[in-house]
């Protein structure tokens, strides 16, 4: 019989062992405890850093050859995208909020004051997953209001369940997003 454990129980796991550590463990280490879900963990965890990293990476490439190499204007262009998005699906700033995983505007208005190395990569993160759902979106349905409004009209797709692709990606975070974008990605895939 197979439990079926969550990536947080997972990570929580991970943290809890990871606590009575002096030294970060090789996989090796992690190997030798013989705990699959262990294993498990430690790879997410590291792949999850890793692509964050990548996203970094990636957004510290493309915009220092269009923008410039001053961290600080690609700060300035990373949060542009954003606010070109939530201009077009008339975010509210609590939405804005949300979308971002943050709770204060002062967070936000801190945020783009700092150079890029300083912005959480899950920001970032998030950011580059809502300009692929709204690349997606404008290809499936081209018309730019419709793609608009889309993000805030009921969807029948099981994953929505009658909600909107706003309410999901408020309501389950990062995650949220994730599957939106999956969902629509596999969309474009099939059309």
């Amino acid at each position: 019989m197979f439990l079926i454990v969550t990536e947080d129980e997972l990570l929580t796991k991970l943290e809890q062992w990871l606590a009575d550590r002096s030294d970060p463990p090789t996989i090796l280490e992690v190997v030798e405890t013989r705990d699959s879900e262990l294993l498990a963990a430690f790879i997410l965890k590291g792949f999850r850093v890793a692509a964050r990293q990548a996203v970094v990476d990636r957004l510290e490439r493309e915009a220092a050859s269009t923008f410039a190499s001053d961290r600080s204007v690609i700060t300035a262009a990373v949060f542009r995208v954003f606010d070109g998005l939530a201009g077009a699906w008339s975010l509210e700033d609590g939405e804005k909020l949300q979308l971002l995983g943050l709770h204060d505007p002062v967070q936000l208005q801190d945020l783009r004051a700092a150079p890029l190395d300083q912005v959480p990569t899950e920001i970032i993160e998030r950011v580059v997953i809502l300009l692929d759902i709204f690349k997606a979106v404008n290809t499936l349905l081209p018309q730019p209001n419709g793609a608009d409004a889309w993000i805030r009209s009921s969807n029948t797709a099981s994953m929505f369940g009658g909600q909107s692709a706003l309410d999901v990606m408020i309501g389950r975070g990062l995650e949220g997003l994730r599957e939106v974008r999956a969902y629509l990605n596999a969309q474009i895939w099939a059309g």
